[in-house]
């Protein structure tokens, strides 16, 4: 037997695959649908195209570029009230377009954002979360959207660091990584601290369906415990525009929020799925805990 053929079996039985695969497209979607409630982050939409970067063909670091559509839907707890003062939060969409620049290596990674967005009206929140309503089930609420925060542009950069040990080797590998993000401009702005612990079987950083990567695949399938602190500056969906805005509602949000999840990853062939059950702490005076699913499928080639 030819010795390329005999590495290309033991390759394929180890879920491991010698091609390089470069271009990755991602569906996700966000929902509380899991919980039968229907507030405060109620949706969010994406699709995402990522190419890895072979112009950098250098064996120290991976570099990787990444362009997606994102929509998210706000909104109250009680849809068919019409007093706005009696509002625990704002109605507010968000539709923007966004760029990312990775790099990584086998212990860090640093991306760097940034993003175009509208909110408003013209963000397409309202219309799609009432056709989903109207045409899904029978019974559902149709939100009445009065108060809505109101149109406007926004520009935002994100800069996330992100630094792990590895404490045990596969097939029950442990990881254990710190996460600093820094968001600022017109829509976002705010520290956050994430700390994640990861169990199961697991590549290193820069090969892991965890960050995304591209390249040689190997199959995967480990979960995630993720806690984050965000110190919070400005938050355009609860306040609205940064430099002035005349809607009907606007709230002061927590200048304190913490994030709490439990991931699941599996990369299997050319397809990754994920899974991730994510509980907020209340983000304004009058909301409450908030919790939501992930769900997430890539395909590479």
């Amino acid at each position: 037997m030819n010795i390329s053929n005999l590495l290309g079996q033991i390759n394929a039985k180890e879920g491991y695959s010698e091609k390089i695969y470069t271009q990755q497209f991602e569906l996700r979607h966000d929902n509380d649908f899991l919980h039968f409630t229907d507030r405060y982050y109620s949706t969010g939409n994406f699709i995402v195209y990522r190419i890895l970067d072979e112009n950098k063909k250098d064996t120290v670091y991976k570099r990787q570029n990444s362009f997606y559509l994102s929509q998210e839907i706000y909104t109250p707890t009680d849809l068919e009230e019409t007093d706005i003062s009696k509002y625990d939060r704002p109605y507010a969409g968000f539709l923007g377009i966004n760029y990312q620049h990775t790099i990584a290596n086998a212990n860090w990674l640093f991306d760097f954002t940034s993003s175009i967005g509208v909110i408003g009206p013209i963000s397409g929140a309202e219309g799609l979360q009432n056709l989903f309503h109207e045409t899904a089930t029978e019974d559902s609420r149709t939100a009445t959207w009065q108060g809505q925060i109101k149109n406007g542009v926004t520009f935002n950069f994100y800069g996330n660091y992100i630094r792990e040990w590895k404490l045990n080797p596969n097939p029950f590998s442990v990881y254990f990584a710190l996460s600093p993000t820094i968001a600022f401009g017109s829509k976002d702005v705010y520290l956050q601290q994430d700390v994640v612990f990861y169990f199961g079987k697991r590549n290193p950083l820069y090969k892991s369906t965890a960050y995304n990567q591209l390249g040689k695949l190997k199959n995967e399938l480990f979960f995630a415990i993720r806690t984050g602190y965000r110190y919070v500056i400005h938050d355009t969906m609860l306040e609205g525009n940064l430099v002035k805005d005349s809607s009907l509602l606007l709230v002061e949000p927590y200048q304190n929020f913490f994030i709490y999840n439990i991931e699941m990853y599996y990369r299997w062939g050319r397809n990754d799925f994920k899974f991730f059950y994510n509980f907020n702490s209340p983000e304004t005076k009058k909301t409450d805990f908030h919790m939501f699913v992930t769900l997430s499928l890539a395909r590479n080639f």
